[in-house]
């Protein structure tokens, strides 16, 4: 008699809630170490799809209508990488169905948003240039922890806000809350 057993190392990349970890290419799984320490993700929908590899049945992330593959995994990682090392760690990650990528800090009090589909390359080249260059490299030398975003989202302009700073360019301040709606 021959017994063979197919084993498959996974290595988890983020969490995926407080008990299962997504693997680099999507595979959400509940792994047998401590990942407390991963940044978490969610999407605003997902669902799961059963995938066969080597003969192995795992459970693949599926978020509006496509795989959570290794390309995009990666892009998200890449940038979240660098914001971590450069502007704040990043706790959470969250996608959203539009393909707003938002990185929160661990009080989500900050966050750096971009585009899924954005060349990680050039995010992130368009961030630290905005970084190096007044007026944002004064406000975050002198009032990090008041960060309230930066948006990336736009092609090579990043938009930004901190805690101390009033509405627009205007001389008066609170002519609209944070919280307002028109």
């Amino acid at each position: 008699h021959t017994l063979r057993i197919n084993t498959t190392s996974l290595v988890p990349v983020l969490r995926v809630g407080d008990a299962e970890a997504l693997t680099d290419d999507g595979i959400v799984f509940v792994p047998m170490k401590d990942v407390s320490g991963y940044p978490s993700i969610s999407f605003s929908s997902s669902s799961r799809a059963t995938i066969t590899r080597n003969n192995l049945t795992f459970e693949q992330l599926v978020s509006n209508g496509e795989n959570v593959d290794d390309i995009f995994l990666q892009t998200i990682l890449s940038l979240s990488t660098k914001v971590s090392t450069l502007i704040f760690p990043v706790d959470h990650i969250m996608v959203e169905d539009t393909g707003d990528v938002t990185l929160f800090n661990a009080s989500a009090t900050s966050k750096v948003m971009f585009l899924k589909d954005m060349d990680p390359k050039k995010t992130w080249t368009t961030l630290v240039s905005a970084i190096d260059t007044p007026p944002l490299k004064t406000k975050l030398d002198t009032n990090k922890d008041g960060l309230l975003y930066l948006d990336a989202r736009y092609s090579n302009k990043v938009f930004y806000r901190f805690n101390d700073m009033a509405f627009q360019n205007t001389k008066t301040v609170g002519i609209l809350n944070d919280h307002a709606s028109t």
